[in-house]
């Protein structure tokens, strides 16, 4: 079923589109600084990490600081992405979706991060002209979480059996 989106809708999924081009590629980081520096300051994020939870621009500018920092050196490619939007009224919608990141090859290193499966849900204003980005909800899936799971972790489950299957095997 084909979906009509409003203009706004579309230029919001466009915006939410440009920013994670901008923060996951960042060819020009001044240029992301300024995107987020014009979100407004009761602007709430949300990632999967426990410390990723900001209640004002000014946390989440001092949190991005030290990601930014911290993956430096890491270059990443899109594999996949989607993008949607949900009227919730004439001027603002939820962007939600999906995307795909992984780190680019380089020689010489073994272990590369890939992020699949990362989804987002992002409020959006329409402001006329511009479109402001209120809140921002962005999380990973556990890497031993599967696509119909719906525990968050089987591995004690797993380790019980494996404990219970080592205790007959010493006991026979």
């Amino acid at each position: 079923m084909k979906q009509n989106y409003s203009d706004f809708q579309i230029r919001a999924m466009e915006k939410v589109k440009q920013l994670w081009h901008m923060y996951i590629v960042n060819p020009e980081p001044a240029r992301l600084e300024h995107a987020f520096k014009t979100m407004p300051e009761n602007l709430l994020m949300i990632g999967t990490g426990r410390h990723e939870f900001y209640k004002n621009l000014n946390e989440f500018l001092t949190g991005m600081s030290s990601d930014q920092i911290e993956a430096r050196d890491i270059q990443f490619e899109f594999q996949d992405e989607w993008y949607d939007a949900l009227k919730i009224s004439d001027d603002i919608c939820v962007v939600f979706g999906s995307i795909w990141v992984r780190e680019k090859v380089m020689p010489g290193k073994a272990v590369l991060v890939d992020m699949e499966g990362s989804r987002f849900t992002i409020v959006c204003r329409d402001l006329g002209e511009q479109v402001e980005i209120c809140s921002i909800h962005h999380s990973m899936p556990y890497l031993d979480q599967g696509e119909t799971s719906i525990t968050r972790n089987p591995w004690p489950h797993l380790q019980m059996k494996r404990l219970k299957r080592t205790k007959s095997w010493s006991a026979g």
